[in-house]
This record gives structure tokens, C-alpha cells and sequence, in this order.
């Protein structure tokens, strides 16, 4: 691609791997071109792969449409104090940096990198989790079995055929679980997630629980399993087939988490349960427990927005 690049271009490109990052209008000046030359020769290169902004703003600005002209606008400059109009394109912030070159990956070595990236999301693999072709991974997995990297065996009920794991994770799966474990709160489309795609999920009375694979959709789980499922951003909620009693204060705690960061960084504004097991949750046995966190009682549901609402009598 280098040798189809313009001559000017290619100028820009040289300076840049010379003086490191520079600003457009710097590079301009020392390649005998105007500015607007400039970044014109930049963002070839950065559609070329050879160059990188270091602002993600630089590229919102280089990919957005430039905007019209207000018809019968002038060209006069504004007096001071006077109302500018919108700008036609907006400017570009920031350094640009060459990047460094590097050889591409054998496919072998892709394929290598692959499974290390799976091993380190999953820690066993299997043909549930090859997410592609499970007979070139397993070659790949095989030759890395042979040279030590990986162990192979069957180490997870649920699974099919043989599994691949590293021996840190057969360490952790051995390690006996904690009396008191975290509940956490996952979105159920989490491509880290197995349950309700390669594991059901259960409910108490042994159906099996459908859930969409949607961001809205969420699992509270302890000790890597799901005790309950959230939809509707909390608007329903189905203990499972794990559910104990004690799990009810940690799972609250978990759904109280949701709201606790700044309202700009919030999945939700707040939550909003109405369902508890289908049905409405102040005829539920969970009502006392969420009213005694702080939820509030607003009509038919239970709201929780961060602060605790008044006390139910």
C-alpha cells in the first residue's frame, strides 16, 4: 500500500516517523504544504493503517459529514460579540503518531492467539466455546497441549467431549468455595456469560427459564451461579433453581449497586421493581426485605433511585 501512496503523502509520512508526534499544523510547515493539504495526507494514511490522531475527537471530526452552509451566508468576519454560525467541519484536536511496523501474524500464531484469548475469558474450552471452527482450535489446542501450555481431560459437567484448560484453572476449580460469596450482578449478553446459552437456566420449580440475551437482561449470581434473574432493567425478577433464603439481602445489595455511581455513569436512573416470580411483589414474600433496604413503595412497585424512601407501616 506504501508504494501506491502520493509523493506528498508519502513526504508526510517520512517527516512523521522522523520528528515523532507532531501537530497537523507543525508537520505542514516542515512539508511545504498548507494545512488543509496536510490533514488531507494524514487521514489517507490513517485509512491506510499507518498513522493514528491521538483523540478520539479527531476522528469523530475527520469521519462526520461537513455541515452546509446557511444559505445566502457570508464570508465577512463576524463583529466581535456577534453570533457565530455552526462551523462546516469541525477542527482536529490533537498529535498525530505514525505507527510502527510490524509483521503479520502466521495462522498458525492467529490461531494461537485465539485460543489464549478464549482460555484467558473462559478458562476451559470445549466445542460449546469455540465461537467458530472448533476443529482448527482443537488442532491449535492440541499442539499447545503437546508443548505443556494447556492440560486436556473433562473437567465441567455440561460440557461435550474433551475440554482444554491451563493448569492455573484446574487450580482454581479445585479451590473450595468461600462461606460467604460475593453476589454479582452480570447483563446476561456479557459474551463472558454461559448461562442461558451453553448453560440453562432454571427456575425453582424446575421449568426452564427463557430470557432475551439482551443488555437489559441480567443475572445476579454467587459463587459463579445464577441465583437470580433480572428483566426489564429490575423490573421482574425469578429466583432459580440456587436460590436460598439468604440469598435475598445479597441479592438486593447487588441490585442497589446498579444506581450507585454518578447519574451520568448509571446503567439505569433507577430501579423500578413491579414482579417478584410473576407475580406482583407486594403480595410477595420478598416485599418486606426490599422495603427494609430503602426501596419506596410507589403504587404497585418498589423504587430505588439511590437514596432511601420513606418507611412502609
Amino acid at each position: 500500500p506504501r508504494a501506491e501512496l502520493d509523493p506528498r503523502v508519502k513526504n508526510v509520512l517520512l517527516h512523521l516517523q522522523l520528528r515523532g508526534a507532531s501537530f497537523a499544523q507543525d508537520l505542514a510547515k516542515v512539508a511545504g504544504l498548507d494545512t488543509a493539504a496536510t490533514l488531507s495526507a494524514l487521514w489517507e494514511l490513517f485509512w491506510a493503517g499507518l498513522v493514528t490522531p491521538d483523540t478520539f475527537s479527531a476522528i469523530a471530526a475527520g469521519v462526520a459529514a461537513p455541515r452546509a452552509a446557511a444559505p445566502g451566508a457570508s464570508r465577512r468576519r463576524p463583529r466581535r460579540g456577534a453570533r457565530r454560525a455552526p462551523l462546516a467541519r469541525l477542527p482536529v484536536i490533537g498529535r498525530w503518531s505514525a505507527l510502527a511496523e510490524e509483521e503479520g501474524l502466521s495462522p498458525e500464531e492467529r490461531e494461537e492467539a485465539r485460543a489464549h484469548l478464549l482460555l484467558a475469558r473462559y478458562g476451559v474450552l470445549s466445542r460449546e466455546l469455540a465461537q467458530g471452527d472448533w476443529s482448527t482450535l482443537r488442532h491449535t489446542l492440541l499442539r499447545m497441549e503437546y508443548g505443556g501450555e494447556v492440560v486436556r481431560g473433562y473437567f465441567v459437567e455440561g460440557l461435550s467431549g474433551e475440554q482444554y484448560a491451563l493448569e492455573d484453572t484446574l487450580r482454581e476449580l479445585e479451590t473450595p468455595a468461600r462461606r460467604a460469596e460475593p453476589h454479582v450482578l452480570v447483563t446476561i449478553a456479557d459474551p463472558a456469560n454461559l448461562w442461558g446459552r451453553v448453560f440453562t437456566l432454571t427456575r425453582r420449580d424446575g421449568q426452564r427459564a427463557a430470557a432475551a440475551r439482551i443488555p437489559t437482561t441480567w443475572l445476579i449470581t454467587r459463587a459463579g451461579r445464577p441465583v437470580l434473574l433480572v428483566e426489564g432493567q429490575g423490573r421482574s425478577l425469578t429466583p432459580l433453581a440456587g436460590w436460598e433464603a439468604v440469598d435475598l439481602p445479597g441479592a438486593i445489595r447487588a441490585l442497589q449497586a446498579v444506581v450507585e455511581p454518578p447519574l451520568p455513569l448509571r446503567r439505569v436512573r433507577r430501579l423500578d421493581v413491579e414482579e417478584w416470580e410473576g407475580r406482583p411483589i407486594r403480595e410477595s414474600e420478598a416485599f418486606d426485605a426490599f422495603v427494609a433496604a430503602g426501596f419506596s413503595v410507589d403504587g404497585p412497585r418498589l423504587s430505588w433511585d439511590g437514596h432511601p424512601g420513606p418507611r412502609w407501616r
